[in-house]
């Protein structure tokens, strides 16, 4: 990965990157995840700091980086009937977790 980012910084930039990551420790354990579980599919590689990145190359820069667990209070319905009622509880945890 670190290769193909440097390679598309060298040559593409300027570039701006939308990426979708997992953890490293999540992404060694395909099988546990709720959906990729169903499929043949293997994650290959995750990242547990955003800024590590950015170690990769000058051109490289961090802008936002947005949690997606701390967006399902947003979205009551897409949660199970226990997570309608811990949902804030469990986004509040969240967010002390990786600040």
């Amino acid at each position: 990965m670190k290769t193909l980012f440097q390679n598309i910084t060298r040559d593409l930039a300027p570039v701006t990157m939308l990426l979708d990551v997992i953890a490293t420790k999540r992404a060694k354990n395909t099988k546990k995840h709720d959906t990729v579980s169903k499929t043949n599919a293997k994650f290959k590689w995750g990242i547990d700091n955003s800024k590590e990145l950015e170690s990769w190359g000058q051109r490289i820069k961090v802008t936002e980086e947005i949690y997606y667990l701390t967006r399902f209070a947003n979205y009551p319905d897409r949660l199970s009937w226990w997570g309608r009622y811990l949902r804030f509880l469990v986004t509040a945890v969240f967010k002390t977790l990786v600040a």
